[in-house]
């Protein structure tokens, strides 16, 4: 009986965070500072960062992904299950949801249910937009988004929170000859900039930085393409071993990513480089945390490559941030 009325008092004090109050308390500056005090946290050992761990669906159903993380400097646990289901891509159009639970690390009780897809798109614009900061040097001139999604126009919406680039270059197979697609583009670039591109190259063509917001398993750029002088990111996608240049081409970049402990472990790209041109690891720069908190320094010079795999700690300080405002909005008990 005590037990049962434990229970009931847990699941009373637990935030039910669906997709409209997600979207209403969403803010892009506020995402981008919590994201980056959780990559501090790792930084300082105030955090525990394990892999993401990959689950197939049998009868090639789909699979699902688990993120999860520690966070003592907010005292939470974290866990986000995203699954990719095939029959619901089917039914409902995208075939992916995901879910993060909060967990007190005080008693360990759950806090908060947060509806985490437009959240994992939240934080990984972040999470990019963090790394450029830290990687771009003076030349800001031209942004070549390559991609044309929502994930796309949100990673474009964060860079422009820190920098005001001349011309910004998007491609996306068809995009051109579709004026509807183009004009969700809008919202984001109020100030005119925006140019189409007909092909990838064009895109590239001198750009200052290139930031890869596609759902390839493939490369989807070669290193010939691009400047001397560029900073490149690209982000996950479900396929196996997806990677969005060749993985040969990592021994032509400075690289970076979001945790050097993980990443070599879940980016396509590094896991074919090591196994089929001996690329090491131990080459990456520095990764995001390392980046924050000072102890290595971004490199402003050159071809850098910054890769993004999806880390438990941004879905937590994404989730948190959400519940936080969502509670500040709450008026107070009388």
């Amino acid at each position: 009986m005590l037990e049962t009325q434990r229970s009931s008092a847990a699941q009373s004090h637990i935030a039910i965070l669906d997709a409209e109050m997600v979207a209403a308390h969403v803010d892009p500056a506020g995402i981008k500072a919590a994201v980056a005090r959780g990559f501090a946290a790792l930084a300082r050992g105030l955090a525990v960062q394990p892999l993401q761990t990959l689950v197939p669906l049998p009868d090639a159903n789909g699979d699902f992904i688990i993120y999860s993380a520690a966070d003592y400097d907010c005292g939470l646990i974290g866990v986000k299950v995203s699954p990719y289901l095939v029959k619901r891509g089917q039914t409902h159009g995208d075939p992916v949801t995901a879910y993060t639970l909060l967990i007190s690390l005080e008693n360990g009780e759950p806090v908060a249910l947060c509806d985490s897809l437009a959240l994992t798109a939240h934080r990984t614009a972040a999470t990019t937009s963090l790394a450029v900061d830290h990687l771009i040097g003076s030349r800001t001139r031209i942004l070549a988004v390559i991609g044309a999604g929502p994930l796309a126009r949100l990673h474009l919406r964060y860079e422009l929170l820190s920098r005001k680039w001349e011309e910004i270059r998007v491609f996306s197979p068809g995009l051109a000859a579709e004026p509807a697609r183009i004009r969700a583009w809008s919202d984001v670039d109020a100030m005119g900039r925006l140019k189409v591109c007909a092909s990838v190259r064009d895109a590239l063509a001198d750009a200052d930085a290139v930031m890869l917001c596609t759902s390839s398993g493939v490369p989807v750029i070669a290193l010939d393409w691009l400047s001397p002088d560029v900073v490149v990111t690209s982000i996950s996608t479900n396929a196996s071993l997806a990677h969005e240049i060749a993985p040969q081409a990592l021994s032509g970049f400075q690289v970076f990513c979001d945790l050097r402990s993980t990443a070599p472990h879940q980016a396509g790209e590094m896991i074919l480089a090591a196994r089929d041109h001996a690329w090491r690891s131990e080459t990456i720069v520095a990764d995001l945390s390392e980046l924050l908190s000072g102890k290595r320094q971004g490199v402003r010079e050159g071809r850098r490559f910054f890769r993004s795999t999806g880390l438990g700690i941004a879905d937590v300080a994404a989730a948190a941030f959400v519940q936080r405002q969502m509670s500040s909005a709450l008026p107070e008990e009388s």
